[in-house]
């Protein structure tokens, strides 16, 4: 099998347009929610912001800082961005935050889905106390820690991981040989195969919770919908479809392309070399498509856009009389639900 392919030029500079793209995007919707989020939205603003920072990271990571060059099916990712290496140690640690940033993208939707959850059900008391908001914080960088620490434990001895993936594809040795590549292989330890496993467990895990929240949300708010009135409830369902909107995003460009990979790498599929370097082209597309997303459902950020466009002719969404509006309605009802479900 030849590897040739990996080092086409027309790949690199597709990871760098994305990058900036990306990096756009991310300031944009990060500067949306923190200056157009409607009042009545609450804490929720900063679980939004939380999305839209880790996708940011995340793509700006991938397209410019590490910008791997896959080598699969071999397990082989060598840095190609700004850290460019000889050192392996190095080349490693950079596939670490790979895999970290990877998690932190999948926390911060899922803690988004968990405040929504909390709203309907008036747990955010719960939610925001400061020992849940440490445990959420921690799981950013820890959620893949488990992943790691088997690929970490498959490294073992590095020549005899070199060895052992040269015997098997003798091509790859220009574009592996002192490249500082993180590389694991199969048949040097059993720790691979775990850690395969695991990329894809981690991700069906998160997948299934966040659909069962889902549900349960949704079976909540219909539940309590005689208790709100009829713009508590519309907002309440709006926000739940456009954040399973948001979920589509990292689903469709993060989770997919890359658990495809992953099984590809894991039945050691040869001669695919398009669809690993398609699945990471669209894998950073995270951030664009997010605030593309948020623009689409959320009212009050598609006007301030607009407002941005153009220079300030278009009238910005009063978020305010949002506010002052939704307390109004609601406030006949306030005995009857509790009064953090009023925090979006």
């Amino acid at each position: 099998m030849s590897f040739d392919d990996y080092a086409g030029k027309v790949y690199k500079i597709l990871l760098t347009i994305n990058g900036y793209v990306a990096i756009s995007f991310g300031i944009l919707s990060m500067f949306l929610i923190a200056t157009a989020t409607p009042k009545s939205f609450g804490a929720y603003k900063y679980f939004l912001f939380n999305i839209a920072f880790c996708a940011c990271l995340f793509d700006f990571y991938m397209t410019e800082v590490y910008k791997p060059k896959v080598l699969f099916p071999a397990l082989v990712m060598c840095p190609d961005g700004y850290i460019k290496t000889h050192d392996n140690v190095i080349g490693t640690f950079m596939f670490y935050g790979f895999i970290t940033f990877f998690g932190s993208t999948a926390v911060a939707v899922f803690s988004a889905f968990l405040y929504r959850y909390a709203a309907i059900t008036n747990n955010l008391r719960l939610l925001m106390s400061w020992p849940v908001l440490i445990i959420i914080g921690l799981m950013h960088p820890l959620y893949e820690f488990p992943t790691l620490a088997f690929y970490t434990m498959g490294t073992g001895n590095r020549s005899v991981t070199d060895a052992t993936i040269l015997q098997h594809w003798p091509k790859i040795a220009p574009h592996y040989i002192d490249k500082g590549c993180a590389a694991v292989d199969y048949d040097a330890s059993p720790y691979p195969r775990i850690f395969m496993f695991f990329c894809v467990g981690e991700f069906v895990f998160s997948l299934t919770v966040i659909v069962f929240i889902v549900f349960k949300s949704f079976a909540k708010l219909r539940a309590q919908r005689k208790f709100m009135s009829q713009k508590t409830y519309r907002m309440h369902n709006r926000l739940l479809i456009s954040l399973i909107f948001q979920l589509i995003v990292p689903l469709t460009t993060v989770f997919i392309p890359f658990t495809l990979m992953s099984l590809c790498v894991f039945f050691s599929i040869e001669d695919v070399q398009w669809l690993h370097m398609g699945c990471m082209i669209i894998g950073t597309l995270h951030s664009p498509l997010n605030t593309i997303m948020m623009l689409v459902f959320l009212p009050a950020y598609r006007s301030k856009c607009m407002w941005m466009i153009t220079f300030g002719k278009k009238r910005v969404y009063n978020t305010s009389s949002v506010s002052n509006t939704y307390n109004d309605k609601t406030r006949a009802t306030s005995k009857q639900v509790s009064p953090t479900s009023h925090a979006f």
